[in-house]
């Protein structure tokens, strides 16, 4: 088949995304010009004696910063901790708001915002599930109600304290405010939300649409009286009544139209409070978000959001969640600072695995993120419940004094992708999630890729022609549940490839038929990248966009991790081959191995000519650990 370079190179989910995907607002733009990939993050979740504990890493950002509301009335100490972050060289500093509670202390302290807090059908206020063992005199952490005006006010003087303590970014956790009371905790059903859902009802049907929903005085209508007499009068009855896979039959009534006005009104405070946080700091300030996995009911406002701070699952369903994370994010040109979830550090706590933390952060840079450093690390377990661990430095520092010795191989640099995976929103959010599996196969079978984005419901954005055109090969996992527009796109641009030699390639399911599917893949394009000797190894190319003559780097990250030992198997004579296209017709003047702990090492290589698959480079690099990276070199 015929191929292009130019074709191959454009990437780049992450041009894509840096220039296409979302409207890019002042907040972004900003991050754009200051922040840079080798950036290390600090995530200050509990404090060392001093910042200069940090200083051995050195951070260039904290994306997950302090709460204003747990210094009380010392706000200067919060003004004192920013000052400190500045003198060891952090230039974009976040305030961070806990949106999930106004906190036990504010609550026994003030009676008002004890009024402020989801309650249940039942009209009993809602505990979050994970925060059942956090109490302070008696007092819990209550789910505070985004859509009560007393919590709003609290969570705004928040925003406002941070950024005049001198932050110049905000970072909310738990963004998705009382919308994620819903399918936790059964909730919201307080006055203020039974007022809100009537206005939005309004504005949305008309007397007749409203009347077959059973509606006859929209002015008098009470939601949370209509769900008790359908039967759902218990907070596990609406809990399932409102579940996604809910059968139409056994769904709580307006349980759809509920979640939808949910979701407005906390994307609508989320725009709000960044539009605060600019007011108060009188320039953009970059606004974060906690989205948890980057599952869709977590991305209803990332057009919002300029970047993600967010707890990844790192373990579970062996480790295929953080590569979508990290690739879904470059297509929507927003940088990620990934840290691990309450169960993953309290597994790592457990067991010391040291190496394993090493592993993650070496996944997030490898693959164009960040992790963030924590001094104190939340846990939780079904056994613990809330616990600390705090993390040494040193499991860190070899790590990120690699990146930042090598800053120049990571900043501005972006990923070559052949092969695009679709992404559905529908079908995420219906727990479809093929599309890692799709993301995993295509990384061991070293296919260079990216995502082309079918938003929803829940991800405002609409598939283009332009991104799909990025990409040779369109991998679409079953079942793609596209809406009518983006299924007629995908389906014309099929049409048309196969005149131009372009393919659609169905993932139907994980499993073991994943290595097979890739092959199917890899027999639709001319590699770039190729493991011919060893295993176990992902191979990812990366460039910088428009930069002719720049070095291409190529990270090689080992696979082959020892659970029980907290070791990496050291691979020996791997031997890699870089096709042609890589290198826009320059020859290569020369590679150097670059990889932890160690001084860099020119490697031979052998130049292929005349075949389309193996017009390029051999090398072999001699011992691969944790995480290696080749520097080619080439001419003009």
């Amino acid at each position: 088949m015929e191929t292009t370079v130019l074709t191959i190179i454009a990437v780049v989910t992450g041009l894509l995304g840096l220039s296409g995907l979302a409207a890019c607002g002042p907040g972004q733009r900003l991050l754009r010009e200051r922040l840079r990939r080798s950036h290390i993050a600090l995530m200050p979740e509990g404090w060392p004696e001093s910042a200069e504990a940090f200083r051995p890493l050195s951070p260039g950002v904290v994306a997950w910063g302090d709460d204003p509301v747990f210094f009380g009335d010392d706000q200067e100490r919060m003004r004192q901790r920013v000052e400190q972050l500045r003198s060891i060289g952090v230039e974009l500093i976040a305030s961070n708001v806990f949106m999930l509670t106004a906190t036990s202390r504010e609550l026994r302290q003030h009676p008002e915002l004890r009024e402020a807090v989801c309650v249940d059908v039942a009209g009993e206020p809602i505990i979050p599930s994970w925060q059942m063992d956090s109490f302070q005199e008696g007092m819990p952490n209550y789910w505070g109600c985004t859509n009560n005006p007393a919590f709003r006010q609290q969570v705004r003087e928040r925003v406002t304290q941070g950024v005049s303590a001198g932050a110049n970014m905000l970072h909310l956790d738990d963004h998705m405010g009382s919308h994620a009371s819903i399918l936790d905790g059964g909730g919201c059903f307080c006055e203020h939300c039974m007022a809100g859902f009537r206005q939005w009802l309004r504005g949305r049907y008309g007397e007749e649409e409203l009347a077959e929903k059973g509606i006859g005085d929209i002015a008098s209508f009470d939601y949370r009286q209509m769900v008790r007499e359908a039967g759902f009068d218990t907070r596990e009855a609406f809990r399932k009544g409102a579940g996604r896979r809910t059968a139409p039959r056994r769904a709580a009534p307006l349980a759809g139209d509920f979640i939808a006005y949910q979701r407005e009104a906390a994307v609508d405070f989320v725009r709000e409070l960044g539009e605060l946080a600019a007011e108060v700091a009188g320039k953009p300030v970059p606004v974060g978000v906690n989205a948890w996995n980057l599952e869709p009911i977590q991305l209803a406002d990332s057009h919002q959001a300029d970047y993600f701070a967010n707890e990844v699952q790192q373990l579970e369903e062996g480790g295929k969640v953080p590569p979508l994370v990290y690739k879904l994010a470059e297509a929507l040109g927003k940088p990620v600072f990934a840290t691990g979830t309450g169960e993953n550090w309290s597994f790592v706590s457990e067991r010391g695995a040291v190496t394993l933390v090493r592993r993650w952060i070496a996944t997030a840079h490898a693959l164009g993120q960040h992790f963030m450093y924590s001094h104190n690390k939340w846990c939780w377990s079904k056994e613990k419940g809330t616990h600390w661990y705090t993390t040494p430095i040193e499991t860190y520092l070899p790590v990120c004094r690699f990146i930042a010795q090598n800053a120049e191989l990571f900043d501005e640099y972006e990923a070559v992708a052949q092969v695009g995976v679709l992404y559905s929103d529908r079908a995420c959010y219906e727990r479809h999630w093929e599309v890692r599996d799709a993301c995993w196969g295509l990384l061991n079978a070293n296919i260079p890729f990216g995502i082309a984005v079918a938003g929803g419901d829940w991800l405002r954005h609409e598939l283009t022609e332009a991104e799909l055109s990025a990409f040779e090969v369109l991998v679409v996992p079953e079942p793609a549940m596209l809406d009518g527009e983006q299924e007629r796109l995908v389906s014309s641009w099929a049409r048309r490839g196969k005149e131009h030699g372009s393919k659609v390639v169905k993932w139907e399911s994980a499993g073991e038929g994943g290595g097979a599917r890739a092959a199917q893949v890899a027999s639709r394009v001319v590699s770039l990248v190729s493991l011919r000797s060893g295993d176990g190894v992902w191979v990812l190319p990366r460039k910088i966009p428009g930069r002719r003559g720049a070095p291409v780097v190529v990270h090689l990250l080992n696979q082959d991790y020892d659970a029980d030992a907290d070791a990496m198997r050291e691979k020996r004579s791997i031997t890699v081959g870089l096709g042609e296209g890589l290198f826009d017709g320059a020859e290569v003047a020369g590679v150097t191995y670059l990889t932890i702990d160690a001084e860099p090492k020119a490697l031979p290589f052998r130049k292929e000519r005349g075949s389309k698959e193996r017009g390029g480079i051999e090398v072999t690099v001699p011992e691969l650990d944790l995480w290696g990276i080749l520097r080619v070199d080439v001419a003009g």
